[in-house]
């Protein structure tokens, strides 16, 4: 694991139980919480394990050692709603996802489908990029509003 992953594994340690179980959303090459490690994960990804390989050991900027980082994925997503997606768990104490949800077109149905898929009490945790240390930093900020009418007009 590099300092990023530890740093993530520190900040939302004390809200995953011992023993508990999560779902991972886009883990990638950069597990917060890895099956490798112990942790009773679901992995949720847009591909498949071999395709999501194929795609980073291609990427001259992901280093090899992360590429062997990335665990099996056992729900794919084809879009839509997590919470709908065939082979999802349910009541599990934790979902993270780190850099996914600014990617997400519905933020409102992406917060809903994790409530869904959580237990009583169960944590969402999400990590999101620096705005000031991204490409898009010059795009406009999305609003209330903008968010809402995403949502109910899709």
């Amino acid at each position: 694991m590099d300092d990023y992953q530890l740093f993530r594994q520190r900040v939302f340690g004390p809200f995953v139980p011992q023993g508990g179980r999560g779902i991972e959303i886009g883990a990638g090459f950069r597990p917060t919480f890895p099956k490798a490690g112990g942790h009773a994960v679901t992995v949720v990804d847009h591909c498949d394990t071999a395709t999501l390989r194929a795609k980073y050991e291609r990427d001259q900027n992901v280093p090899r050692q992360l590429v062997s980082q990335i665990e099996e994925v056992d729900v794919v997503w084809s879009g839509g709603s997590y919470s709908a997606t065939r082979g999802m768990p349910r009541d599990v104490d934790f979902v993270v996802a780190c850099h996914v949800i600014e990617h997400a077109t519905d933020l409102v149905g992406f917060l809903a489908d994790s409530a869904d898929l959580l237990a009583p009490g169960g944590h969402l945790l999400l990590a999101i990029p620096d705005r000031r240390c991204v490409l898009d930093c010059c795009r406009p900020v999305s609003t209330l509003g903008d968010v809402l009418l995403a949502h109910v007009a899709p």
